[in-house]
């Protein structure tokens, strides 16, 4: 008596049923395997090692080995007993590819189970498999608990970014020549905040040529070594660079090149201002004021710093996007503690998530106005005055 085989359409169905099994889900190779070799029995196309070596693997025609067809039929008769113990363990037809041979061909499934056998079958394979089970939902909890944690919103540009950070740090510039005691030493004079300033004022009075001169020497505070520390981590967390460079020594067009964050004072630092007034349509830095003007209501309110009060220090942090895809990050204010508080704040997680919950910045530009206190020029705590997104 003839042996019944499925038809054409069944063949295809059965074939189609065995690649979308779980048993060859992560099986890539398998599965364009057993697609090639059943389309070729269906078109009646003869199959040799050569053959699938220059068809499927794309192999050298005139190799004296096929040793990777075998290798890989193999496999894949292996994966098709494993469908067959598991997933196709019902099933009414079985895939066959016999040793030796390349073609599939199709039989009835003689294993083919009662309900109850099947789900003595599932039992065992439940109790067999339970420990691994247990094993992966354990692995997961840890690495739930234990999962690296998210970049905030408020940095994302800077690490997505394909342009360089530049770190300016805000220092002071001086020069050399004779001090108040008579003695030589650096001066800092306010109304000299650069090379160029300062050779106009020689220029405009040439008895100081012979008394003072340029040196390479600036002064920064301890603010500089905080600011640094905590970003140069923050960004070493998520493997970017950061470029230090101070902001006596640069200029617009290195400016231009790249993402900037300033940290520092407001005030005798014009190109930094200049860019912070640039790109903040409701806040301006005019010398020593803030100035915040509501587009709506048009009601104005001021922020003035002190060199007097050294135990509060109110601090502007700001950061927008230019037209150019370039971002900015400000950290403005008089004293040490003012920069120092803020940028601890935001490269800090807990208080990162926690400002990003209240305010909903996500990558929208923003301005924030922050009074913080400390003694000494040490933070204790840091409260926030103003903070507009735009």
């Amino acid at each position: 008596m003839r042996q019944q085989i499925p038809t054409k359409e069944q063949q295809q169905q059965i074939v189609d049923h065995i690649l979308q099994s779980n048993t060859f889900k992560n099986a890539p190779t398998s599965i364009a395997l057993l697609k090639y070799l059943s389309e070729a029995t269906f078109k009646n196309t003869p199959l040799k090692e050569g053959v699938i070596e220059i068809e499927f693997f794309r192999g050298d025609p005139e190799a004296k080995s096929n040793s990777r067809v075998r290798v890989n039929v193999y496999n894949l008769r292996k994966k098709l007993a494993t469908y067959y113990d598991s997933d196709g363990v019902n099933d009414e037809w079985k895939l066959l590819i016999e040793k030796g041979q390349y073609g599939v061909h199709f039989e009835k499934n003689t294993h083919n189970q009662s309900p109850n056998d099947h789900l003595q079958k599932q039992l065992v394979l439940v109790s067999k498999y339970l420990p691994y089970g247990v094993m992966v939902l354990v692995l997961f909890f840890s690495f739930w608990w234990n999962r690296p944690e998210a970049i905030s919103p408020l940095w994302q540009e800077f690490m997505d970014s394909q342009q360089p950070t530049h770190l300016y740090i805000g220092d002071a510039f001086g020069y050399r020549g004779k001090t108040i005691s008579g003695n030589e030493g650096w001066t800092r004079d306010f109304n000299i905040n650069n090379i160029e300033e300062y050779l106009q004022v020689i220029e405009e009075h040439p008895e100081l040529k012979d008394k003072t001169r340029i040196t390479d020497l600036y002064y920064s505070t301890r603010m500089a070594e905080h600011a640094t520390y905590d970003l140069g981590r923050y960004f070493q967390k998520w493997d970017k660079e950061l470029f230090i460079k101070y902001a006596t020594n640069t200029s617009f067009t290195n400016i231009k090149n790249g993402n900037l964050i300033y940290v520092g004072r407001f005030y005798n630092q014009n190109d930094f201002v200049y860019l912070f007034n640039q790109f903040n349509p409701y806040f301006k830095i005019d010398d020593k004021k803030l100035l915040y003007t509501n587009k709506v209501t048009g009601d104005e309110r001021f922020f003035k710093s002190s060199n007097k009060d050294l135990k509060k220090d109110f601090t502007i942090v700001s950061k927008t996007k230019t037209p150019q895809g370039r971002t900015q990050f400000f950290f403005f204010s008089n004293h040490d503690i003012g920069v120092m508080a803020a940028v601890e704040f935001f490269t800090n997680t807990d208080s990162l998530n926690a400002f990003q919950d209240r305010h909903q910045v996500d990558e929208q530009n923003f301005t924030a106005v922050l009074m913080a206190e400390g003694k000494e020029r040490i933070n204790l705590s840091l409260k926030e005055e103003l903070v507009v997104t735009f």
